[in-house]
């Protein structure tokens, strides 16, 4: 660890102490001097001791923590059994001397870094990158492209014998029982986006960021097929007589009759992942089939391996269709593929990762930089170049 990143770390713990009023004569005589070191030092410290920053950062720390590991580091630093009897006693009431140190930290290294780039905390706000929406594309049959939003709303069109309408982000497909060749519509969200769609039997479909899905506009035959790319969360309209099937191009394919699960199949991740939450699937990877369970989980990676995971955590798997990120010890690389895709930035790695890993809830309409600062405080740093982040 640096000398600059002890000393962070230093002064972090004396400012945690001062707030509760427990500083030695000794400790009082370094912060006095740090603070007046430099007009930038006393301006930081003003700023971290304020009540409305404070509660500002103990709120973003509420949905996203650093492991057990920076627990660790705060209780070797801080003294956390000390009473809290300053000022500030109302906001902290609930919370530890190794809460406020992890917060403390978060906001002292994210504002070094900041200045770092000739830039401040809230000037950095002001050109925060923004979380990703509802929006895609939707192609008719006959090329026709339609640009979905929150904005489009009361659309209505017909194609054969199906009547299309959007309400609310969502696209609704409603037969009107006419047997016609089945013609294909497709729906495409691009980076920072996401929709839903009812297709024409119930089945409903959310569609993640950076994904695309092919389908009729209603089913005929035996058997109701879908294409997919990208991620995409199903909840299947039951029936025996045509089990649904959700091809995933030079993959493989899923099987269902009336199910829930996710199923995770971008390019960039080191494997395909189906999830099964509800009913009964079966996966075909590389002519190798399994049935899943509810709670399983199938993950094909690209050397031909299929492997079946037990009990996985559900509420990571589908976070992102309940708008929220859930991390659970994982690593700089695996967040920053997710974020990437909802925030609509590209991700360069610069030298050696931090090897810390992360748990903790973010919501998906936070701005990008409320996570950054807390990866910060975990020893990640980061360069905002427009829409680039530099990891390093």
């Amino acid at each position: 660890m640096s000398n600059e990143l002890n000393s962070s770390y230093n002064i972090a713990a004396l400012i945690v102490k001062s707030l509760q009023n427990d500083l030695s004569k000794e400790e009082s005589d370094i912060l006095l001097k740090w603070k007046g070191a430099s007009n930038e030092n006393l301006a930081l410290f003003n700023e971290l001791t304020t009540e409305e920053s404070l509660s500002a950062e103990l709120a973003i720390f509420a949905s996203f923590s650093a492991t057990k590991d920076w627990e660790k580091v705060a209780n070797k630093t801080v003294n956390t059994n000390q009473p809290k009897i300053s000022k500030f006693s109302r906001v902290f009431w609930l919370s530890s001397a190794a809460i406020l140190f992890f917060v403390i930290v978060g906001a002292f290294q994210f504002w070094k870094f900041t200045s770092n780039q000739k830039s401040n905390y809230s000037l950095q706000l002001k050109h925060n990158i923004i979380p990703g929406s509802n929006k895609a594309t939707l192609t008719l049959a006959d090329g026709t492209i339609i640009l979905l939003n929150d904005s489009i709303n009361g659309f209505h069109t017909k194609q054969q014998n199906v009547n299309l309408s959007i309400q609310n982000g969502e696209i609704v497909y409603q037969s009107l029982g006419q047997n016609e060749p089945p013609i294909y519509n497709t729906i495409t969200t691009p980076n920072g986006g996401q929709y839903k769609l009812l297709l024409d039997d119930g089945t409903k479909v959310w569609l993640n960021a950076a994904s695309s899905i092919k389908y009729p506009t209603t089913f005929s035959g035996n058997e109701r097929i879908v294409a997919l790319t990208g991620e995409g969360y199903f909840e299947i309209a039951h029936n025996v007589q045509k089990p649904f099937k959700v091809i995933l191009p030079n993959m493989g394919k899923v099987e269902a009759i009336g199910t829930v699960f996710n199923i995770n199949a971008y390019q960039d991740e080191y494997s395909v992942k189906t999830t099964l939450v509800q009913g009964k699937v079966k996966v075909d990877f590389g002519n190798k089939l399994q049935f899943l369970n509810p709670g399983q989980q199938s993950q094909y990676f690209k050397n031909g391996h299929l492997s079946i995971i037990d009990n996985v955590e559900m509420e990571e798997v589908i976070a992102w269709k309940n708008g929220q990120f859930v991390f659970k010890q994982m690593n700089v690389e695996d967040i920053m593929r997710q974020l990437s895709r909802w925030y609509d930035v590209d991700v360069v790695f610069d030298g050696k990762l931090s090897k810390e890993t992360f748990s903790g809830i973010v919501n998906r309409n936070a701005n990008l930089l409320e996570v950054l600062e807390i990866m910060e405080a975990g020893g990640v740093r980061f360069k905002i170049d427009g829409k680039k982040i530099y990891v390093y």
